[in-house]
């Protein structure tokens, strides 16, 4: 490793408002760096979306442009941006334009309500909503927007001034002799523009920090990624620049390769990203690419899994990251195994534990994925994973999801006879708080009080148990199940409800509501998914409904008894497993 590589592998201790927090050194000082850092792939092709395709240069190029636009918006250093939109080209140009210029991103949701919308817009008060068409039409009137599909310009821009030889137009339009994104052939990659400065000087990018600024802008907010908690609205981790960055160093160093020592003569890997770009799965998969010099490819459309199999097969894709629910219907698919599916050799689905009975439909398929096999543990409020386990090991521990990264700890609080307890974790990806509260899972010694049961064996191998707080998760998404609760019973004909997790073969879990009904009042399923349907997700909105008179089933202390729910569903005539 280069004496002036900023990818160190030492962890020591920093204080971080009055904590202990480990942290790596060297380490770069900004999420930004991370794209410079990208500089060094060139002309290698970097982005793949259907028709579309760019190199690295290009790409970051792209960015500058997409900048120009933001600029132009009025956005500052510190200002808070929220991105809401589906993966695409333009969310990652957005992403980058807005990481370049230190604004504080929130990562929205590209799956919530109207009112979840509003709510998010409520606790972090962005300056701008950069969305696209189908958000913008959630968004409440007044909202200051930015149309994502705009970005589409300075993608084109590229693409205009490498075809004309012209210099990119400055308010980020295509030139007349634009060259589409539906033009650039299936093998080739995004021409090199004339940079930023050169061409819009009236957008100046923002000022680097002042020598001896590093460390205390590093503990600036950088993310801030929402995470369904036990409260009726989803809360905003803050990431700062430090933990978005070390958020990936911890990943190369369990590799034992850092980004730096990546040779560019060496083979380069495909990678297929299904996992939103605004979960902290998908943030990982995308910022990986960019430092290991992958080619990136995402999805165009709904992730339909004979369409996958299509991408797989074209893109000879090495790499793929997804959610177990896709894994599985893509594992399961006829194709899957009627097709040559061979230059997949490791797979990746985060947001739930992916089962040995899964793993074995996956190796079927994917033949070479069998040391590829991994699993990990980790939450939005750690800044990811902080387990990990692959290979032979996994092969060996089917039910386990690893041992500790590198500058990870794990503690299980209060363990009963068995072992199990709460888990605790500390790590240098850890966020600094909850946006706008003061509530925090964060003891005053810097560890992260997950509301997850476990185990940890001699070998210091974590198994998860179950879950402590009241949360259900379908299809690789967290669901809250006290907001589901507060929204349905917000109908003026319901009496009380109970939201629990039904075992689902596809889902994992699906969600399942319990609904008591006033005395003289009548309520159907349509009339409950209709009136839920402004406040939920479509994958927070219960698909399987129990309305019904008698009440629910509390303890001494009048807390409702799931378990006990659980089990006369599971009893009903049809609703056995």
């Amino acid at each position: 490793m280069s004496e002036r590589s900023p990818w160190g592998r030492a962890c020591t201790i920093k204080i971080v408002d009055a904590r202990p927090v480990p942290v790596f050194t060297p380490r770069p000082h900004a999420l930004a760096d991370i794209l410079d850092h990208a500089g060094r792939w060139g002309e290698r092709s970097f982005l793949v979306c259907g028709q579309r395709r760019a190199s690295f240069a290009a790409f970051r190029r792209a960015v500058d442009a997409a900048g120009a636009q933001l600029a132009a918006r009025g956005v500052r250093p510190g200002d808070v941006v929220m991105l809401l939109a589906a993966n695409s080209p333009e969310w990652l140009l957005a992403f980058w334009a807005l990481a370049r210029r230190r604004a504080v991103i929130a990562l929205g949701n590209a799956w919530w309500s109207p009112e979840e919308i509003a709510e998010a817009r409520a606790l972090t008060n962005p300056v701008l909503v950069v969305a696209d068409a189908a958000r913008r039409d959630r968004l409440r009137a007044g909202a200051p927007a930015h149309d994502l599909e705009a970005l589409e310009a300075a993608w084109d821009a590229c693409h205009s001034a490498r075809a004309s030889g012209t210099p990119a137009p400055v308010d980020g339009a295509p030139g007349p002799d634009a060259v589409g994104p539906d033009a650039v052939g299936p093998d080739a990659v995004g021409p090199d523009v004339p940079g930023l400065q050169e061409h819009a000087p009236q957008a100046p990018a923002p000022e680097a920090p002042a020598a001896g600024e590093n460390d205390r802008g590093e503990e600036e907010p950088a993310l801030l990624v929402f995470t369904s908690g036990t409260t009726s609205r989803a809360k905003a981790a803050v990431l700062s620049h430090r933990a978005a960055v070390a958020c990936l160093q911890t990943v190369y160093l369990s590799r034992d390769a850092m980004p730096d020592e990546i040779q560019p003569e060496a083979p380069q890997l495909h990678f297929l990203c299904c996992a939103p770009l605004f979960h902290i799965s998908g943030y990982m998969a995308h910022t990986q690419a960019l430092l290991s010099g992958h080619k990136l490819v995402l999805l165009e459309g709904r992730a339909d899994p004979a369409r996958i199999i299509d991408i797989i097969r074209r893109e000879e894709i090495h790499l793929w990251a997804t959610v177990p629910t896709l894994l599985a219907r893509v594992a399961r698919h006829p194709d899957a195994h009627a097709r040559n599916l061979e230059s997949v050799t490791a797979v990746a689905a985060g947001g739930a534990m992916v089962t040995p009975e899964l793993m074995d439909d996956v190796r079927a398929a994917f033949p070479n994925v069998r040391l590829g096999a991994a699993a990990t543990y980790g939450l939005t409020e750690s800044g990811g994973s902080v387990t990990a386990i692959a290979g032979e090991d996994y092969l060996a521990r089917p039910h386990s999801c690893g041992r500790a990264l590198p500058g990870c700890d794990i503690r299980i609080k209060s363990p009963d006879e068995s072992g199990e307890g709460e888990i605790l974790v500390r790590s240098p990806a850890m966020m600094s708080g909850y946006w706008g509260l003061t509530d925090t899972p964060v003891d005053a010694d810097g560890w992260l009080h997950t509301g997850d049961l476990g185990r940890l064996d001699a070998q210091g191998y974590l198994s998860i148990t179950g879950r402590s707080k009241d949360m259900i998760i379908r299809g690789g998404e967290n669901v809250s199940a006290p907001r589901v609760e507060s929204c349905i019973a917000r109908h003026p004909a319901v009496l009380e409800v109970a939201v629990i997790g039904l075992d689902h073969p596809d889902l994992g879990e699906e969600v399942a509501a319990i609904v008591v009904t006033r005395p003289g009042t009548m309520l159907s399923e349509a009339d409950l998914r209709a009136f839920v349907q402004p406040s939920l997700a479509y994958f927070e909105t219960p698909s399987r409904w129990w309305i019904r008179r008698e009440p629910l089933a509390t303890t001494s202390t009048v807390k409702v008894q799931k378990m006990m729910l659980r089990r006369e569903w599971l009893a009903r005539p049809g609703d056995g497993p």
